[in-house]
């Protein structure tokens, strides 16, 4: 099995998502889209935003995108990108407590922030 290392993967996902027709919101237009973020999440080096896709879709002369669909796909990349920051902790827990009668379960809330006491 060869494993290949692709050379500047944000441009091959950009690339590939903008040159098949973005402006028709078809499922596989939307998934190469979904790529092409997680892609800039996994890879960048530095933070980017909705001003630097903006920049590279007009860079891009060869796309029949309005400034309507702009405006949309900047604003779903800046929620994807927010959405790839965040982690997958539980907010709460279902805990049985040995106290109650006949198998009822109580929810617990559980921090995932404490703080532990430190061992003398």
């Amino acid at each position: 099995m060869v494993v290949t290392k692709l050379k500047k993967p944000i441009e091959k996902a950009f690339n590939c998502w903008i040159s098949s027709h973005p402006e028709s919101y078809h499922p596989l237009d939307m998934h190469r889209f979904y790529v092409f973020v997680k892609t800039v999440a996994r890879y960048s080096r530095r933070q980017k935003n909705s001003s630097w896709l903006r920049g590279k879709i007009k860079k891009y002369k060869q796309t029949n995108l309005t400034e309507k669909d702009i405006e949309y796909y900047c604003n779903l990349f800046e929620t994807l990108l927010d959405f790839s920051k965040v982690r997958s902790l539980p907010l709460c827990s279902i805990v049985r407590d040995n106290s109650f009668i006949d198998d009822k379960y109580e929810v617990k809330i559980k921090s995932s922030f404490t703080t532990r006491k430190r061992r003398r």
